[in-house]
């Protein structure tokens, strides 16, 4: 067996160790904070309400049929997915994308995924769209 072999063997197993020490460190955390949530339930910051949860559905849903249409995953959502998302909000009109946003950093945050909102582009086009709404010579790209 060549030395190349072996070495990609080995790298294999110790991937295979760090990602089953993932795992159950990971389902860990979860025991606890499933045990501690209910301790500490009353502390905790309650439900957004009924009403910012339906926005964020109506966008959630949004984000959806558009990432099915691009053929992208919305779960997680890449930053290109929520960035061209975004620019397509702008482009029909949309100034304050900042609802949108927290209404993907909420659903991100619900499915314990990536938050694509906190990446520099997304940030540049809520920036720039809210620019437009403050600029009295828009411009069209």
């Amino acid at each position: 067996m060549s030395d190349d072999m072996i070495d990609l063997m080995t790298l294999g197993a110790e991937h295979r160790a760090d990602m089953e020490w993932k795992r159950y460190h990971a389902e860990g955390d979860k025991f606890l904070v499933e045990m501690l949530a209910d301790d500490y339930a009353e502390h905790m910051d309650g439900r957004l309400p009924d009403e910012i949860l339906r926005a964020h559905a109506d966008i959630a849903k949004r984000f959806h049929v558009f990432c099915t249409e691009v053929g992208v995953s919305d779960t997680p959502a890449g930053p290109g997915a929520v960035a061209a998302f975004l620019h397509l909000q702008r482009k029909q009109g949309v100034t304050n994308l900042e609802p949108i946003v927290e209404a993907l950093s909420y659903l991100a945050q619900f499915r314990e995924s990536y938050d694509a909102t906190r990446d520099p582009l997304v940030r540049a086009i809520v920036k720039a769209a809210a620019q437009d709404n403050t600029s009295p010579n828009k411009k069209e790209h």
